[in-house]
């Protein structure tokens, strides 16, 4: 039986406790809250936060005769109110090829039979991990495929490799790699390439660094290492025989009762672009965030862990995100829970350019959450974010003509066409989406210049009797500017070649004068 303390002691208090047990029962005026595992406990201490009472860390406790899986273990509730760890292992949920062949193209289910194939002349096993793993519980399209590996994880890519004829785009040295797929399967699934990871154990020496990996034997250990219990089940592939479905955290149970539950509570510890994650996911799946994992992600923030990791990783995390078939939903959670300003200080997305998003290429969809900012706040994450594409710096200019975009509209074309040439046509066209005013104005625009084709060059001048130099130049730009202007001034058209050379060489030599 379980020994129990009050929930409102620190971590620190419970560590006599917990060196003989795997866990103590929290309990408030008599009655059990909660639960605090010793494995949460020692990562607590690991990040400092012995210090934390024992509620903010507790796992919830299983309803009597229902067990809550702990992933070594589950624990127990009796009738008697009392609780047990129960070590047996857990059962498993048997699937067969014919499960896999209803979510997954045909193609793609012989090319995973054959790779279990080679992983086994290798003495090694091949699990589908990650998004793959809920297409095939939930029945659903695939987005991609995650694969892993528990044995010797080089020899294995190579041997794929050469069987297969993949190309290894990709290797890296915490025990990952990325190869392409045969032709067929990229022409039915619309995919070039998939990850494959060695499974592996991952410490973390502080929040936000990256982790020591170490090759583990046990894919329950890798799945330990994940974030959301729906992210950590995995699927043994056996070529010739059933497959398996290894769900240690109860993910299977979450993705049906569409919660988001955390593999432990110091996940965002670990990593905190974990928080990003979270809201992707849970937007993607609908997942609904109760009262204590929101508690997690506020104490996360409130604990500044934004500030450890690097701008450049917080960036792929948020392009990963817009990048999303609707990435409103996660960017406005992220909002919400003050994660968005953590990261990018004076970043927001109003809700009436949450629609528009759509209308904007995933890669320029941060100019969204640029746009809206104050002009100091703006200025500074464009000086400081080098790792922004250098085109966005073109905002404050944008910015600093705002006012004059309306008026444009009432002036020549040439004015306001000079003036936007400079600016990138991608942050130009994100904006319009996102400004009904700067959207008229480049309408204005695309009409002029359809109407006003411009059909000599300079050699044309060259060829008539201008010698080369600037004035070739101040000739073409005369032009120019009158094709531009020739329909608002109600000027004669200059549209033959003939003519525009007589104009062009006539400013030439008017400006020589």
């Amino acid at each position: 039986m379980l020994p129990v303390c009050t929930s409102d002691v620190s971590i620190d208090s419970t560590l006599p406790i917990l060196a003989e047990h795997p866990a103590v029962i929290l309990v408030d005026a008599g009655r059990p809250v909660g639960m605090l595992l010793a494995r949460d406990a020692a990562n607590a201490l690991h990040f400092d936060q012995g210090h934390t009472p024992c509620d903010r860390i507790a796992q919830p406790l299983p309803r009597a005769g229902r067990p809550v899986s702990t992933g070594s273990g589950y624990v127990v509730r009796r009738r008697d109110g009392t609780f047990f760890i129960h070590t047996a292992p857990q059962k498993q949920r048997t699937l067969t090829w014919s499960d896999l062949s209803a979510s997954l193209p045909p193609v793609l289910v012989d090319y995973l039979r054959r790779v279990a194939r080679i992983c086994a002349l290798h003495d090694a096993q091949l699990y589908l991990v990650g998004g793959i793993v809920r297409a095939v519980c939930r029945r659903e399209s695939l987005t991609d495929v995650d694969v892993a590996v528990v044995g010797a994880f080089v020899p294995v890519i190579d041997a794929i490799a050469a069987a297969t004829g993949a190309t290894v785009l990709q290797r890296s040295p915490f025990g990952t790699a990325t190869l392409t797929f045969p032709t067929a399967i990229q022409a039915a699934l619309g995919m070039a390439s998939y990850d494959i990871v060695g499974a592996r154990r991952e410490v973390y020496s502080s929040s936000g660094a990256l982790p020591t990996v170490t090759p583990v034997d046990d894919i329950r250990i890798d799945l330990q290492r994940r974030d959301l219990t729906v992210n950590a089940m995995a699927i043994a592939v056996h070529a010739d025989d059933d497959l398996q479905l290894i769900d240690p955290f109860g993910g299977w149970a979450d993705i049906q009762a569409k919660r988001a539950k955390l593999v432990h509570p110091l996940s965002f510890f670990e990593d905190p672009t974990r928080l990003v994650r979270l809201a992707r996911i849970a937007a993607r799946l609908d997942l609904r965030i109760d009262t204590r994992l929101r508690g997690l992600v506020n104490w996360a923030v409130v604990e500044g862990l934004c500030q450890g990791v690097s701008r450049f990783r917080w960036l792929q995390e948020l392009q990963r995100t817009l990048a999303e078939a609707t990435p409103a939903a996660p960017i406005l959670l992220l909002q919400k829970w003050g994660v968005l300003t953590a990261v990018m200080p004076g970043a927001r997305l109003l809700c009436r350019d949450a629609a528009q998003l759509a209308h904007i290429t995933p890669s320029e969809r941060i100019v969204a959450l640029l746009w809206r900012m104050q002009l100091p706040a703006l200025s500074a994450v464009l000086a400081t974010w080098t790792e922004l594409p250098t085109g966005l710096r073109d905002l404050l200019v944008l910015r600093g003509q705002r006012g004059r975009w309306r008026r444009w509209l009432t002036l020549r074309p040439s004015h306001s066409i000079r003036a936007l040439a400079p600016l990138d046509a991608t942050v130009l066209a994100a904006v319009a989406c996102l400004e009904p005013a700067l959207a008229a104005v480049l309408a204005r625009h695309a009409v002029v210049v359809a109407q006003s084709p411009m059909h000599i060059r300079g050699a044309d001048l060259v060829a008539a009797g201008v010698p080369p130099g600037p004035a070739i130049r101040r000739g073409l730009d005369a032009l120019q500017t009158y094709l531009w202007d020739a329909r608002w001034l109600g000027a004669p058209p200059c549209d033959s070649v003939a003519a525009q050379r007589t104009y062009a060489v006539t400013a030439c030599l008017g400006r020589q004068l």
